[in-house]
């Protein structure tokens, strides 16, 4: 295969006008973590983290350290929206 193998993946992600980003309407009580939010990259407020920053398209790959929620980044190598 041309692409060596790898599997070659378009973005199509794109928040809908008017939206507003979950993590900033979500009050608790439980702080939530959750992904496949790209568009709005790393998300952080009191009760939640977004923790979808975009690696599929040539941004950083995120994880939070629990306990204790510390979030690590790091830059993605590759860029598969192109």
């Amino acid at each position: 295969e041309a692409d060596g193998g790898r599997r070659q993946w378009a973005g199509r992600e794109v928040a809908e006008e008017g939206s507003v980003a979950w993590a900033g309407v979500w009050s608790g009580p439980e702080h939530v973590f959750f992904g496949h939010d790209a568009s709005r990259r790393l998300q952080q407020s009191a009760m939640a983290t977004g923790l979808d920053s975009g690696a599929c398209y040539g941004a950083a790959l995120s994880a939070a350290v629990l306990p204790g929620g510390r979030i690590i980044s790091v830059s993605s190598k590759v860029d598969f929206e192109s």
